[in-house]
């Protein structure tokens, strides 16, 4: 249940017979953005102070991509940016995880 931003981002079904990935991480479709678009998700959790909350996201470059990776991955509590993913830019056709963790303090409780 993604939400798309602004430009183009959506949902596809990248493996065969599309011919963009190798594969298919963690089932069938995937979302999509984009350079200038965003996708996100909303989940209803609320932060409770020292728990750390992960997110890990599987980051794919399409085969026939002709510009440099450049995507980011984003933690945020509420509004804020609370961690930026970090992980290693996928091949062509590859896909890559790229994980951003937080360990709550007292004053992100209840965001």
């Amino acid at each position: 249940d993604w939400g798309g931003g602004i430009n183009s981002s959506g949902t596809l079904q990248p493996g065969s017979p599309s011919g963009l990935f190798n594969n298919v991480p963690d089932g069938t479709r995937t979302a999509y953005a984009n350079t200038g678009a965003s996708v996100s998700q909303t989940v209803g959790v609320t932060a409770q102070a020292g728990q750390t909350y992960s997110l890990v996201v599987a980051l794919g470059r399409r085969a026939e991509a002709v510009f440099a990776f450049g995507a980011v991955i984003e933690l945020l509590f509420g509004n804020n940016v609370v961690a930026t993913g970090t992980g290693t830019a996928p091949g062509l056709g590859e896909w890559s995880d790229f994980t951003a963790s937080y360990t709550a303090q007292a004053s992100d409780a209840g965001q």
